[in-house]
């Protein structure tokens, strides 16, 4: 609560999965009936662990949940296993990219994320076919790890 006031009464949440909402001794009188973005995030590494994917690429949509999702997502994979990192964004190839779409390969574990890319909150004409072609520089990615909205979603299949 920005405002520093508590209502003081429950509240109950149908679609709160941020993980900050889990501290307690700040939100004492909240309650949510689905569980946060580090189970989903939890889950979806699950899943690239039993299909043998060890070099993925995250999207997210710009906001809370997308990026504490692929946040998650990305340390959730740093936990499995021993600390290697390795970068590979040289001046040419990050020139080609903003703040928002950069392109990297970080190891942690043993799962590799080859890019991560955000999906702006208004996307402007022909922002899903340059999100999709930057996904397509990177082929040997297995997966492309998604915590995004469903109108994102949509868009980008």
């Amino acid at each position: 609560m920005s405002s520093g006031v508590c209502l003081r009464i429950p509240q109950i949440s149908y679609a709160s999965t941020a993980p900050e909402l889990s501290d307690n001794t700040r939100y004492d009188f909240f309650s949510r009936v689905v569980p946060p973005d580090s189970y989903q995030a939890q889950a979806m590494l699950d899943i690239v662990t039993a299909m043998g994917w060890n070099y993925v690429s995250t999207l997210a949509s710009e906001g809370n949940y997308g990026e504490s999702g692929v946040e998650a997502f990305v340390q959730i994979s740093r936990e499995m296993g021993p600390n290697v990192a390795l970068n590979i964004v040289d001046a040419p190839i990050k020139a080609l990219y903003d703040e928002r779409h950069t392109i990297y390969l970080s190891c942690k574990g043993g799962v590799c994320i080859a890019q991560s890319l955000k999906i702006p909150r208004e996307p402007r004409p022909g922002e899903f076919d340059k999100i999709i072609r930057r996904l397509l520089e990177t082929p040997s990615a297995r997966a492309v790890i998604m915590f995004a909205n469903e109108d994102d979603i949509s868009n980008n299949l």
